[in-house]
């Protein structure tokens, strides 16, 4: 769907995917006073990404080489940052990989899936939380055992089931005819 700003008068084109929603504005800022908003947001995003790359890579080093931080909170902030660190090295890989649209909507799809995946293990910190502020006598979570075998699969298997019915429902949402 296009639409044209009233205001300003730029062209912009709207991709709504069933949980995405992103709007790619097609303007040509040079003739804009400065004319560097494209660039200085693409600076921006490099420089903060990876900022934010050595930073989780510094995270998931420290908890998994740290043997006194073994426990069930540091293997889920590891899922987490791994989850953010995969989705924004592919990001920051992926985002001018367009010109094909199999491969855009591939990466699209990837994108979909790691993030959807930081938020449920953010959403399986915070019932961590809840468990060890209930039992906060012991700080522990309690039967983490008996329940961290259902971590992973809820991890990385609800963001899988989401994302596959995403795609077969809307395949077309994944990915840019431009």
């Amino acid at each position: 769907m296009e639409e044209t700003d009233e205001a300003t008068g730029f062209l912009s084109q709207r991709f709504q995917f069933p949980v995405i929603n992103c709007q790619l504005n097609l303007e040509n800022d040079s003739d804009r006073p400065g004319g560097t908003k494209s660039a200085a947001l693409s600076i921006i995003t490099l420089v903060g990404i990876s900022v934010s790359l050595v930073c989780l890579a510094i995270a998931i080093g420290i908890f998994v080489f740290a043997k006194q931080l073994k426990s069930a909170v540091t293997a889920t902030h590891t899922q987490l940052c791994l989850s953010l660190f995969l989705a924004e090295l592919l990001f920051i890989t992926g985002v001018n990989r367009t010109e094909n649209r199999v491969l855009c909507g591939m990466i699209a799809g990837f994108l979909h899936y790691l993030f959807l995946a930081a938020f449920i293990w953010m959403f399986l910190e915070g019932i961590q939380l809840h468990l060890m502020v209930r039992n906060i006598r012991k700080l522990r979570i309690p039967n983490f055992e008996s329940n961290a075998k259902y971590m992973y699969p809820i991890g990385y298997g609800v963001p899988a089931i989401i994302v596959i019915i995403s795609a077969a429902v809307h395949h077309d949402g994944y990915g840019s005819a431009k």
